[in-house]
């Protein structure tokens, strides 16, 4: 019996809810490997801890993640949102030094393909989060 996160509603026109949004990772697991992924990408060692060591040279904790996804299917095609919030604290010689929010929300629609609609939506919106927030969280500990 697989866990699962509930990230939104699937709902009518008239915003009558008729089902749950759920995914099988956790929100948190989503984000953090993109960041991993990212900051990799950028030449870092990521090493993930469940909590930063006392005299941490350089790291980052995710503060607060908050993913949301909405779906209004019809007969002809399927309306979806995906908001997702992130806030980071930065991290240098084991002193949280900088709070960082990033926010993004994007909708689009689908014809075909309608169960794509949703994943590929936080996937873009994951991108759009890293896109800001990489530069900017590396020229802080580099700084």
């Amino acid at each position: 019996n697989a866990m699962q996160w509930i990230v939104g509603r699937v709902k009518k026109k008239d915003g009558e809810k008729t089902g749950d949004i759920v995914l099988t990772t956790a929100p948190e697991d989503l984000v953090l490997d993109a960041f991993k992924q990212e900051l990799n990408a950028a030449g870092y060692k990521v090493v993930p801890v469940d909590a930063l060591p006392q005299e941490v040279a350089k790291g980052l904790a995710v503060a607060g993640i908050t993913v949301e996804l909405e779906e209004v299917p019809d007969m002809l095609k399927a309306e979806g949102i995906s908001r997702l919030a992130i806030s980071i604290e930065l991290w240098k010689n084991g002193r949280m030094f900088r709070k960082l929010d990033y926010k993004s929300m994007l909708s689009d629609f689908a014809i075909k393909n309608r169960d794509q609609l949703l994943p590929t939506l936080l996937q873009k919106s994951l991108q759009e989060v890293m896109k800001q927030a990489i530069p900017e969280i590396v020229r802080a500990l580099e700084s």
